[in-house]
């Protein structure tokens, strides 16, 4: 990790600038689909995964997640940066 960047949210959006055009069209692609923020059920749903396998992004800080009311929601365009992985 950058270690001018204070922590992983800064690093994924300072990751989110810099996008290649092919990865933004992607982007727009997931939003279109999830919205800016998703429940984890909705990614896993979405990438054909298990729900623990969205939960450990979250809790290894490689996606940026909100609580919302009374769950998690992650911010879609981070999921752009562990696609590979999804």
């Amino acid at each position: 990790m950058n270690t001018s960047c204070k922590n992983s949210e800064e690093y994924i959006l300072l990751k989110l600038e810099n996008l290649s055009k092919a990865d933004e069209i992607l982007v727009e692609s997931i939003v279109k689909e999830l919205g800016e923020w998703s429940k984890p059920i909705d990614v896993a749903k979405y990438f054909n995964r298990g729900k623990r396998s969205i939960y450990e992004l979250i809790e290894n800080e490689e996606v940026i997640a909100r609580r919302m009311g009374n769950g998690l929601r992650i911010y879609s365009k981070s999921l752009i940066l562990v696609l590979e992985r999804v």
